[in-house]
């Protein structure tokens, strides 16, 4: 129950505090925040019942991949020409009989033509 409640009033002062000066990045900076929280809040309470855990050891593997997707994102930022939104939609409307597929895939094109 702490794991969600602390964050959640952290939340909430953090997003009264940082939206209204940064918008959306101050969201984002708020999201990282909150989760990082409710991550330490977590391995607090799973070492003290499990007595090791060895997340250190993996964290190296989780940074790596994130610097290496970010990499890769930065390399690939003059070839994305969608806003993030289509792209993402883009991606997870890829099956055919979705109904939304249709549109996206008619706003994609008209956003091309222009």
């Amino acid at each position: 129950m702490l794991s969600t409640t602390i964050p959640a009033f952290v939340s909430i002062i953090c997003n009264l505090v940082l939206v209204p000066y940064f918008g959306y990045i101050g969201a984002a900076i708020v999201s990282v925040i909150t989760e990082a929280i409710v991550w330490g809040i977590q391995l607090y309470y799973t070492r003290t019942y499990l007595k090791e855990v060895p997340i250190l050891r993996n964290m190296f593997k989780i940074i790596l991949a994130s610097v290496m997707m970010y990499a890769l994102l930065y390399m690939l930022k003059p070839v994305l020409i969608f806003t993030p939104a289509l792209n993402v939609f883009s991606i997870c409307n890829h099956r055919r009989d979705n109904i939304f597929n249709h549109y996206f895939y008619h706003l994609k094109l008209s956003i091309l033509q222009n």
